[in-house]
């Protein structure tokens, strides 16, 4: 060989074999939600918070939040499907009133009414449960 030795024509088809994209694995499966999803809100409790700040105490903003929840993927008319759409309504509602606490901490924004965080959980799986109990009866008429 000229100009080049064994060790560094192995070397760089190393690196070009690298370089190139797998053949043999299979493609990463993305999680797209299609248009077929129930929208959990975060609203039910946790409307009404205040400001605590020197000029504005007492104030009270009106905050919101929301999470689509996807079902395309799911068979609602056998029980793994619903219990599975179940499942993700009441993750869902726990993100939403997570990212509500996260956007307006109680320290800075008491809530006025008084509920809790765990309250948020509750109504917000309820009224997604509401949404999500339509959309299985739909499926399961067919």
């Amino acid at each position: 060989m000229t100009g080049i030795s064994r060790f560094h024509l192995s070397l760089l088809l190393g690196i070009v074999a690298l370089a190139a994209p797998a053949t043999a694995q299979p493609a990463a499966r993305v999680w797209n939600p299609g248009p077929e999803s129930v929208v959990v809100n975060g609203t039910a409790f946790m409307s009404f918070r205040g400001i605590l700040t020197g000029s504005h105490i007492g104030q009270a903003i009106a905050v919101s939040a929301h999470v689509a929840v996807p079902y395309g993927d799911l068979n609602l008319t056998s029980a793994p499907g619903v219990d599975e759409f179940g499942r993700r309504i009441h993750v869902a509602a726990r993100l939403v009133c997570d990212q509500l606490d996260r956007k307006y901490p109680v320290s800075l924004y008491p809530v006025l009414d008084g509920s809790t965080g765990e309250d948020c959980v509750r109504a917000s799986a309820a009224e997604g449960m509401v949404a999500a109990n339509q959309v299985i009866a739909s499926k399961q008429q067919r």
